[in-house]
């Protein structure tokens, strides 16, 4: 009886953490540094410009990056989420700016709990909006 009482306390435990962290979107950004030997001081945020095609200043690429917000928001609200994952994550690695190369919607499944007396455990797909590209240092020379 003890062990049917403590898997039910961990499966409510899990729900309310579920609900807590559905309730609280979030952009996530990932970054893979390319053609650079150096590790630069992050930037500002609100210093994070973005681009469709590459500026006309010299600039370096240090990093592919991308940004994603999984949440039950509407895209319009997940793309923001995601946007600013990617800058987030532009600023943590030292870029003045991002060169956008794709956005598009990925689906996943997921298991999702839905609220009521008991909760239940559904599997269901849903989409999220990825952005992708290019960040980048200015070239020191045109700074100045």
């Amino acid at each position: 009886m003890n062990n049917l009482i403590n898997f039910i306390m961990k499966i409510i435990l899990l729900m309310i953490l579920t609900l807590i962290l559905s309730c609280a979107p979030q952009g996530v950004g990932l970054s893979i540094l390319v053609n650079s030997d150096k590790i630069y001081e992050s930037t500002l945020i609100e210093d994070i410009r973005l681009f469709s095609e590459e500026p006309d200043s010299s600039i370096q690429i240090i990093a592919l990056i991308k940004g994603s917000c999984i949440s039950d928001l509407g895209e319009k609200e997940q793309t923001l989420y995601a946007i600013e994952g990617l800058k987030n994550e532009a600023a943590r690695i030292g870029a003045h700016g991002i060169i956008i190369d794709s956005q598009y919607l990925t689906n996943n499944g997921g298991l999702y709990s839905i609220p009521g007396i008991l909760g239940i455990g559904v599997f269901g797909f849903f989409t999220h909006p990825v952005i992708e590209g290019k960040a980048f240092r200015y070239i020191e020379e045109t700074i100045k």
